[in-house]
This record gives structure tokens, C-alpha cells and sequence, in this order.
């Protein structure tokens, strides 16, 4: 994750998949992308699913990639 996070690419794919209104799945070791990401910054963090077990996560991000997108964060710009 810390290679990850310091990789220009991969802030890059965060930051265009929630621009996109995509759901995005961060589990307690993958928080640390939003420090470089523009995730949060903005205050709208509909469809960005966190937890702490594996798999909550899993069967949140499921729920979340079935809507398709969170056009909640369009209106907030």
C-alpha cells in the first residue's frame, strides 16, 4: 500500500474512478490513498466503502458496484 500510495498511476486510477462516480473499496490498510488522492477533500464520500473485515467489505463494495455510479458527487461540484 505505501508503494501504492507514493505511485503517481495509481492516486491517478483513485482520483478518475471516484471523478467517474465509480464505488471505490478501501479496507484499514489501504486508507492511506486517499492522503494523495482528492478523496475526502471534497466532503463527498458517497460509494467509497471502508470496513475492517474483509468480508463487510466485500459485501458492501458488491452492493455499492450494483448501483453502478454515486451521481451524489456530480451535484456536489
Amino acid at each position: 500500500i505505501e508503494t501504492l500510495a507514493d505511485n503517481d498511476d495509481a492516486v491517478n486510477f483513485l482520483n478518475e474512478a471516484y471523478k467517474h462516480c465509480k464505488a471505490i473499496a478501501l479496507d484499514k490498510d489501504a486508507m492511506m490513498m486517499l492522503d494523495n488522492s482528492k478523496i475526502k477533500k471534497d466532503g463527498v464520500t458517497d460509494g467509497v466503502i471502508t470496513a475492517e473485515k474483509p468480508t463487510a467489505l466485500a459485501q458492501q463494495f458488491i452492493k455499492a458496484i450494483a448501483r453502478h455510479r454515486f451521481w451524489q458527487r456530480e451535484q456536489s461540484k
